[in-house]
């Protein structure tokens, strides 16, 4: 009998583009008017680098506040969210790697023209991760609680149809 721990992994990591990720952020470091129309199609759990994710999340907090974002501005965000707040803060988490991160944005893209490009390319590969997991789940459960064929493909699909009506809905 298999054992209830039983998990499938994969022999290649998951999609996901690096570059993408820290060009997508040093395009609305560069240019924050394209946080808005990038909002609408990336959201910080689409990010695989987590750190990518928490930068992201940043920057979508300051800009529901108002206040203007550039690296600098970023940073002293971080330091102020850092010391008002008992949680910790992604800044407390890894100070010394969100620092490089700030400036290694800017350098992953020269300019903010092709913006859409990487939020899409961010999206797809977060898309792509999910349904990953969800045939991972599937061959799981029919190892470990004995489903039959059809019982887990009757389930794989109706999860993929609902995660495609999350989708629909934009969330």
């Amino acid at each position: 009998m298999i054992s209830k721990d039983f998990k499938v992994t994969l022999s290649q990591p998951f999609p996901f583009s690096e570059d993408n990720e820290d060009a997508l952020i040093g395009a609305v470091l560069i240019d924050p008017s394209v946080l808005p129309g990038a909002r609408l199609i990336v959201e910080p759990k689409d990010f695989y680098v987590s750190i990518n994710g928490q930068v992201w999340l940043t920057l979508c907090k300051m800009s529901d506040q108002g206040l203007d974002i550039d690296v600098v501005t970023v940073d002293a965000f971080l330091d102020e969210n850092s010391r008002q707040h008992a949680a910790p803060s992604p800044r407390d988490v890894a100070k010394n790697e969100i620092d490089a991160r700030l400036f290694r944005y800017t350098g992953a893209c020269p300019t903010a023209l092709n913006w859409e490009t990487y939020a899409e390319i961010v999206r797809r590969d977060s898309i792509a991760r999910t349904c990953i997991r969800m045939y991972l789940r599937a061959i799981e459960l029919l190892v470990t609680n004995g489903l039959d064929i059809q019982e887990m493909l009757d389930k794989t699909i109706e999860a993929l149809r609902k995660y495609q009506e999350e989708l629909s809905d934009g969330n």
